[in-house]
């Protein structure tokens, strides 16, 4: 006797498993799989047309998680732009981590393309000014 398939929600299990967020133990509790189901979703062995949702989905979720580092960014640089000051009580290796931070900002990681904000994007609360006054107290270009 074959057994019964399953009724769930296709889309809820696709955002979960984009999501990443939940083991494949909870996910089978969840949608009454197993976790052997599950893991065979997950790798494209079963269900094989959820691939691309599960893709679409994951780049979504990657994409939402960018604009909203990209809308933080401003208000993060400017923060590490205060522990870098000159007038700044943070410990010597909080401001050089602070520094390596801006650096890898500015500069991207090579290793890590699709997580880099595009350069071209203007941040608000650390404008040309903030900069300059950063450099200023630092000795550096005027």
């Amino acid at each position: 006797m074959a057994t019964p398939i399953k009724k769930y929600d296709d889309d809820a299990l696709v955002l979960d498993i984009a999501h990443g967020t939940m083991s494949q133990a909870l996910m089978a509790e969840k949608y009454g799989l197993s976790e052997v189901m599950i893991g065979q979703i997950v790798r494209g062995e079963r269900r094989p047309e959820l691939q691309d949702k599960i893709e679409s989905a994951t780049r979504g979720l990657i994409e939402q998680s960018r604009r909203l580092g990209a809308r933080l960014a401003g208000v993060a640089m400017g923060r590490l732009g205060v522990i870098v000051g000159a007038d700044s009580t943070a410990p010597i290796e909080v401001q050089r981590k602070a520094a390596v931070d801006i650096l890898k900002f500015a500069h991207g990681d090579p290793a890590k393309p699709e997580v880099n904000v595009t350069q071209t994007q203007s941040f608000p609360g650390l404008d040309d000014a903030d900069l300059e006054a950063i450099a200023k107290r630092k000795g550096g270009p005027k």
